[in-house]
């Protein structure tokens, strides 16, 4: 079993039902920094707002494409493609169906929007998403130690400052083991359980098959997930921290 202090101290948060998430509305905006990100951190919520009959709309921030950067048989623009396709494929299992399709911003793996223009840019491509049903943005935690993970939170950030009706969310992937800020206070997390949903979210992850199996073997410093931290995302209940404007 993985333990961290982050860790410890989400263990004593509060678990909710999903829809305490949603901010009263009927969808969600979700902000993804790499295909595979919406199933490590949100697969069982996703899941159970769609059961609910609750929408999620998924905004892809980068294309994933530098998982691989010495693959010959998988160069960055046939990555970016099995990357994407992936992602549709993972977001099938967990809402049992075809939804809206995920916005693709296309910004490069490695390269979110990390200054205010960009993020402004960024910002006004992902607007027309909100109208008056959505009424909460979930992003990745701006203490994960990935630069396309802090950039999306503040990219997150910027689009509450616009709308600061919504509620707001983030969801720590690679910080809840080694966090590049500190812990938030178990006050500020909630877990997501839901363990009737686990087998929808591990087909999810196993859609990501090009991050959790050696799919691309020309690479052999490509990235693939260990079975370790494999099973913690699937085991461990889903962690969101709440988020406030700023």
């Amino acid at each position: 079993m993985i333990a961290s202090p982050f860790l410890t101290a989400a263990a004593a948060a509060v678990p909710v039902n999903p829809r305490a998430l949603t901010g009263g509305g009927d969808e969600v905006i979700l902000l993804v920094p790499h295909p595979d990100d919406e199933s490590l951190g949100c697969g069982l919520a996703i899941a159970a707002l769609a059961d609910a009959g609750l929408r999620v709309r998924v905004v892809l921030v980068t294309d994933g494409s530098r998982s691989h950067p010495r693959s010959t048989r998988f160069p960055p623009p046939r990555l970016a493609r099995l990357r994407a396709l992936e992602l549709r494929r993972a977001l099938r299992h967990l809402i049992e169906g075809i939804g809206p399709a995920p916005m693709q911003l296309g910004y490069p793996d490695l390269s979110a929007p990390s200054d205010p223009q960009t993020r402004r840019a960024a910002c006004a491509r992902i607007a027309p998403l909100i109208g008056p049903q959505t009424g909460a943005i979930w992003a990745s935690w701006a203490g994960d130690p990935h630069i396309d993970h802090a950039c999306v939170a503040r990219l997150a950030a910027s689009l509450h400052a616009d709308h600061p009706h919504l509620a707001r969310w983030s969801y720590p992937i690679w910080g809840r083991f080694k966090p590049s800020l500190g812990i938030p206070s178990s006050s500020e997390m909630v877990l997501i359980r839901a363990p009737a949903l686990r087998a929808r979210k591990r087909k999810a992850l196993a859609a990501h098959a090009s991050q959790m199996t050696r799919l691309i073997s020309d690479d052999p410093d490509g990235f693939v997930m260990d079975p370790e931290h494999q099973r913690h995302f699937l085991d461990h209940p889903e962690i969101f921290i709440r988020e406030h404007p700023a």
